[in-house]
C-alpha cells in the first residue's frame, strides 16, 4: 500500500466565501435529471444571487465523493441546508453568501455530491453519465458528454457499492 498523498481538490462557491475540499478520485461524475434535482434547482435558482444550476435539459452536474474524504475548508457558518420537504433525507446545501448550491448531501448514503460547477473549470472532472434522463421535459435535448440512463444503472450503483466497501476497509 504507497503512503503517497491524495491529490487534493478545492470546490468554492461562486464569490469564494466557501470551500470544500476533496481528497482522492471522485466516485464518479454524472448529471442527474430526476424529478427532485429538477425541483430542487429551479427553487435554489430564485434565490437572489444564485448561479445557474442545471444545463439546458434541467440536469444538475454532481461529483460524488466518499463523505471522509471531503471537508468544509472555509465558509461553514455560511451554508445552509436547502430541503424539498422536512422529512426528506437529501439536503442541498447552499452557500448564503452568493446562493450558490455547494452539495447535495443524502444522509443515508456514504457519499456527498458536489456542484461540479463549483470546482475550477480546469479541474472539473469529465461528466461519465446521465442518469434519470426519463424525466426531462418534452422537446428538450440532452446535452452530448457521457453515456445516457434513462434510470439509475447498475454502474452507478456498483461504484457507490465499491466506494463503501472501501471505506469499511478503511482505504
Amino acid at each position: 500500500m504507497s503512503d503517497a498523498p491524495l491529490p487534493t481538490l478545492t470546490a468554492r462557491c461562486a464569490c469564494g466565501g466557501v470551500a470544500l475540499t476533496v481528497e482522492g478520485a471522485p466516485i464518479l461524475t454524472a448529471v442527474c435529471y430526476c424529478d427532485a434535482c429538477q425541483l430542487a434547482a429551479k427553487a435554489i435558482e430564485t434565490l437572489d444571487r444564485a448561479p445557474k444550476i442545471t444545463d439546458a435539459a434541467g440536469g444538475t452536474p454532481l461529483v460524488l465523493y466518499r463523505r471522509d474524504r471531503m471537508t468544509i475548508a472555509t465558509g461553514e457558518e455560511r451554508i445552509q441546508d436547502f430541503r424539498l420537504s422536512a422529512g426528506t433525507p437529501t439536503r442541498r446545501r447552499v452557500a448564503t453568501c452568493c446562493d450558490a448550491m455547494m452539495y447535495l448531501d443524502f444522509s443515508k448514503g456514504h457519499w456527498v455530491s458536489i456542484h461540479r460547477d463549483r470546482f475550477a473549470e480546469g479541474a472539473r472532472p469529465p461528466i461519465e453519465m446521465r442518469v434519470q434522463t426519463r424525466y426531462v421535459a418534452e422537446g428538450l435535448t440532452v446535452p452530448e458528454g457521457g453515456r445516457v440512463y434513462r434510470k439509475w444503472p447498475w454502474s452507478f450503483i456498483g461504484r457507490l457499492l465499491k466506494a463503501q466497501f472501501a471505506m469499511w476497509l478503511g482505504r
